[in-house]
């Protein structure tokens, strides 16, 4: 059985750019490509990664539910288990097809996105868990809200523009453009001027940038008492979820704005 030296995964599996400065620089990128390798070694293929990091954002998901201390710390582990698995999937299914010569797996990519699209649930259950915690069934409300806006177009639009521009270009160029939005072939949709701040926290944290927000709140919330705000206490879970709110409503509003503009840009027949 041949063995796969680690400089020729590493080439083969590169990625080559980014826009998600936390989790692809900071957290778990640096760190993928020798998960990468030990698993090439082991001929555990991009589809089973896939599932093994479903199956750890469903469990998390589950636990996330509770507000037991020791389900907090498990479903923090099991976020950030998941979190590696995904830059590990990508990387494997690159090494299959650069290195090993095999076709992209529909399976795989199929799935990637229903863990991606599934992911979402933790912010339901952390909401329905602060709920429970205390007592106020609204917060069950904003976890629903925010998977809802989660889902939606919101995280795209940025995202992308640095990515695509990149390839051909550099990260100065590619930030300059998504500055001006200027990504279309119309003026009447690149008239569209997005939140400097919103794209730049898109940018800071990508996906599953909220995901470690998540698993930050939960350890705080197991491990340090609640923190005081003008005479009242707060879950850090709490605060979370308040300070994501206005977040994610700017940027689903800003984008479903761009999106129409885009619909409306199109000359047909």
């Amino acid at each position: 059985m041949k063995y796969y030296r680690l400089a020729e995964v590493k080439e083969h599996c590169n990625k080559g750019v980014s826009g998600s400065w936390v989790s692809d620089y900071l957290l778990w990128r640096p760190v993928s490509p020798y998960v990468t390798w030990v698993f090439a070694n082991l001929r555990l293929t991009s589809v089973f990664t896939v599932i093994l990091s479903i199956v750890f954002v469903c469990a998390a998901t589950i636990l996330l539910f509770s507000n037991a201390t020791g389900f907090l710390i498990l479903a923090a582990i099991g976020i950030e288990a998941y979190a590696l698995l995904d830059h590990v999937d990508g990387e494997l299914a690159r090494f299959e097809m650069n290195y090993l010569g095999r076709t992209n797996s529909r399976i795989g990519h199929f799935l990637d996105l229903f863990a991606h699209k599934l992911s979402v649930v933790a912010m339901f259950a952390v909401g329905w868990a602060v709920a429970e915690a205390t007592g106020n069934s609204l917060y069950t409300l904003i976890g629903f809200l925010l998977c809802f806006f989660m889902l939606g177009p919101a995280n795209e639009p940025a995202n992308q523009i640095v990515i695509e521009e990149a390839k051909h270009s550099d990260m100065k160029t590619a930030f300059s453009k998504m500055r001006a939005f200027n990504v279309t072939k119309t003026a009447e949709a690149n008239d569209v001027r997005p939140a400097s701040i919103l794209l730049f926290i898109n940018e800071l944290f990508g996906f599953p940038g909220w995901l470690h927000l998540i698993v930050i709140a939960c350890l705080l919330d197991a491990f340090f008492a609640p923190i005081s705000f003008m005479g009242s206490a707060y879950l850090y879970r709490e605060v979370l979820l308040i300070g994501l709110m206005p977040i994610y409503v700017a940027k689903f509003l800003f984008a479903l704005r761009w999106y129409v503009k885009v619909m409306l840009s199109i000359r047909h027949g």
